[in-house]
């Protein structure tokens, strides 16, 4: 899950419950996501979706070979190419 301005406390009792796992993506991490999904798909994703970009390959990696996965990107995310280039 992606959650860019901190943890409410939903997120909070969902991770404390089990219920839902995080994980980290960085800055340069983000942006090898947004060039993933530029290159192999011809999508321009913006950055909140690079993040989960990037963090569903690293899970995927960890899924055998033949597994399905499916990543939902947030509806309102509008693509930022100029802050990419930054």
């Amino acid at each position: 899950m992606v959650h860019l301005q901190g943890v409410g406390p939903e997120h909070a009792w969902l991770k404390d419950s089990g219920r839902a796992e995080y994980i980290v993506a960085n800055d340069e991490e983000a942006l090898r996501g947004f060039r993933l999904c530029t290159q192999l798909e011809g999508i321009i994703p913006a950055l909140e979706s690079a993040h989960a970009i990037w963090g569903t390959v690293q899970i995927a990696k960890t899924l055998p070979k033949d597994a399905n996965v499916v990543m939902v990107s947030p509806a309102l995310s509008l693509p930022q190419p100029d802050r990419a280039r930054r």
